[in-house]
């Protein structure tokens, strides 16, 4: 989806839909956010990926089959190779390998890059 607009509309056009809609500025985005960030529930990364893969998963149906798996596989065949010597240790590798996976079905079955965070307060 293209957009196209200029700060002294209060209007945009969505290109490859055309149809007039509103402006958002992004100061007002910015603090929308912040606010929804500071009034979310805080929840484990490694969670937060499991449901971007499995929503990914949800669009692009059976084209995906696999994919995860053979992700998985690799990451863990890396993380094996690396001594893990503490619990948030575990969890941070974890939350790595699932990320890998989120990232991976997102760009092959949707042609996109994203990135996942999470303050650590």
């Amino acid at each position: 989806m293209w957009w196209r607009t200029t700060q002294k509309l209060d209007y945009a056009w969505v290109c490859s839909e055309p149809k007039k809609i509103g402006v958002r500025r992004i100061g007002l985005v910015t603090k929308e956010r912040d606010r929804a960030l500071k009034e979310a529930p805080k929840r484990r990364v490694v969670d937060v990926a499991r449901e971007v893969t499995e929503s990914v998963l949800s669009l692009r149906g059976g084209e995906l089959d696999g994919l995860p798996e053979i992700v998985r596989g690799r990451t863990q065949d890396r993380r094996a190779q690396v001594a893990v010597d503490s619990p948030e240790a575990e969890e941070a590798g974890l939350a790595a390998e699932e990320i890998l996976v989120a990232r991976e079905m997102a760009r092959v079955g949707l042609g996109v890059e994203f990135v996942l965070a999470q303050s650590r307060e």
